[in-house]
């Protein structure tokens, strides 16, 4: 299994308006036959930090997700909503 770990820095008034597009778009994505989990993390101890945790059945499935309109969509939307661009992170699951 193919994992992402994108890390979110947001610009506090435009938090929840991020987040409100965030969770529309991880509905979309949880529709997605090749989306195992989707999950959308607030940091403990700033909560303008948000990390997502996207679990997909392979990279063909993580890169048919990234050309669905709703997440081009979410780009477009949230774009200027971040005080730097995102970092992500790609791994392959290895236990369980």
């Amino acid at each position: 299994m193919f994992v992402l770990i994108v890390t979110c820095y947001l610009k506090p008034e435009k938090k929840s308006a991020f987040l409100e597009a965030t969770m529309e778009n991880g509905r979309s994505t949880l529709k997605e036959s090749g989306c195992l989990r989707f999950d959308v993390v607030q940091d403990d101890e700033d909560p303008n930090l948000v990390y997502f945790y996207e679990v997909y059945r392979d990279k063909a499935a993580n890169q048919q997700h990234a050309e669905t309109p709703h997440v081009k969509r979410w780009i477009a939307t949230v774009k200027d909503w971040v005080e730097k661009p995102f970092v992500v992170s790609r791994g392959t699951i290895l236990s369980p």
